[in-house]
C-alpha cells in the first residue's frame, strides 16, 4: 500500500512570531508539507501560482493585499488551492464575503494549532471549515 501524498500547505501572516510557529507545526506533521510562506498579500498571491500548494492558510489582513482579496483574486483566476482564512478576529461581515468570495473556511487564530492543522486537512478533502465563532457571526 503506498503512502498517501503529503498535503502541500503555504503559509501567509503579516505577524512574523505567529507565521514562524505555525511554519513550524505544518513542518513537525507528517501529513503536511510546507511548500511557501509570506508576509504579504501580493507576495503569497505570487506564489500561490507558481506553488500551487493544496491548501494556502492566510490572515485576513496583510500588507500588499488583504486575504479577502487573496481569495478573490485566486477564485478569478480559477487556482486550484484552497484557501482557508486565520484571523485574530471574528467579524461577521469579513466571514461572509470573504466565504462569498471562494475561501474554502474561516477559523480565528484563537485555535489551537492541532485544531489549525485539521482544519487544513479538511479543507485539503474537499470540505468547509467555520470556527465556531464563525459560524455564528454567519448566522447572524
Amino acid at each position: 500500500m503506498e503512502p498517501q501524498p503529503r498535503i502541500r500547505v503555504y503559509l501567509a501572516d503579516d505577524h512574523p512570531l505567529f507565521l514562524s510557529s505555525l511554519a513550524g507545526a505544518v513542518r513537525a506533521h507528517p501529513a503536511l508539507e510546507l511548500v511557501g510562506q509570506a508576509r504579504d498579500g501580493r507576495r503569497a498571491l505570487l506564489e500561490i501560482r507558481e506553488r500551487v500548494p493544496d491548501v494556502a492558510v492566510v490572515d485576513v489582513r496583510m500588507a500588499g493585499m488583504t486575504g479577502l482579496g487573496l481569495v478573490a483574486a485566486a477564485t478569478a483566476e480559477r487556482l486550484e488551492t484552497r484557501i482557508l482564512v486565520l484571523s485574530g478576529y471574528i467579524d461577521d461581515d469579513m466571514v461572509y464575503e470573504t466565504l462569498t468570495a471562494g475561501a474554502a473556511g474561516y477559523v480565528s487564530k484563537e485555535l489551537d494549532r492541532e485544531e489549525i492543522l485539521d482544519a487544513v486537512a479538511t479543507v485539503a478533502a474537499g470540505q468547509a471549515v467555520l470556527s465556531p465563532t464563525a459560524q455564528t457571526g454567519l448566522v447572524r
